[in-house]
């Protein structure tokens, strides 16, 4: 027996087993690596979709709240007028029956149009905005209620007809607000302004 060939044959086979272990792991690595590229390039492409998503959804969002306050203003504006105590009054019994006939329809038509946009959109919402919203419509609803009572009722107590229609101007000016500052700043934070600094 030659030993050194035994030792080369030996040295052979552990050579090109080595070398056959450094291809198979080299091969294995290379396809990890393209697995792993594959997976962050899915990955990325993903994110990218979902924050498209969001983006879209945040503007819509934005749209809707624009909208909504904008339907909001024009809702208080019109109950303010409405509510007034001291309204300018001319000789003319009849014109100022159409004028306070003109305001109360203008109340009702303002809160129809903001009460429908908001159920058509308070999806997009969150539930602290919607239950805000919700206290004001109430408070609104109430107000114009107590305020019209008397023309609903038009054999009603003129005493009781003035303290609900006091009552509803008190309202309009000093607890509405409060729920629309509350529904403002809740507004501000989901468009991400309330902590800008002028």
């Amino acid at each position: 027996m030659n030993w050194k060939l035994i030792l080369i044959d030996i040295l052979f086979v552990i050579g090109t087993s080595g070398i056959f272990t450094w291809i198979i792991q080299e091969i294995w690595k290379h396809q990890f690596k393209k697995k792993i590229l594959k997976y962050e390039y899915d990955l990325k492409r993903t994110i990218d979709h979902l924050n498209y998503k969001a983006s879209k959804l945040y503007d819509k969002r934005i749209c809707i709240i624009e909208q909504l306050y904008e339907k909001l203003v024009k809702l208080d504006l019109a109950m303010i007028e409405m509510t007034s105590l001291l309204k300018y009054m001319s000789t003319n019994v009849d014109e100022n029956e159409k004028i306070e006939n003109e305001k109360i329809k203008t109340a009702s038509d303002c809160h129809n149009d903001f009460y429908i946009f908001y159920l058509k959109n308070k999806i997009f919402l969150s539930q602290e905005t919607c239950d805000l919203i919700d206290s004001l419509k109430d408070k609104y609803f109430d107000s114009y209620f107590d305020y019209t009572y008397g023309k609903k009722y038009e054999n009603s107590d003129s005493e009781l007809t003035y303290k609900l229609a006091k009552a509803a101007s008190d309202k309009v000016r000093k607890e509405i607000p409060i729920v629309l500052k509350n529904i403002e700043q809740d507004f501000r934070t989901t468009i991400g302004i309330e902590n800008e600094k002028k």
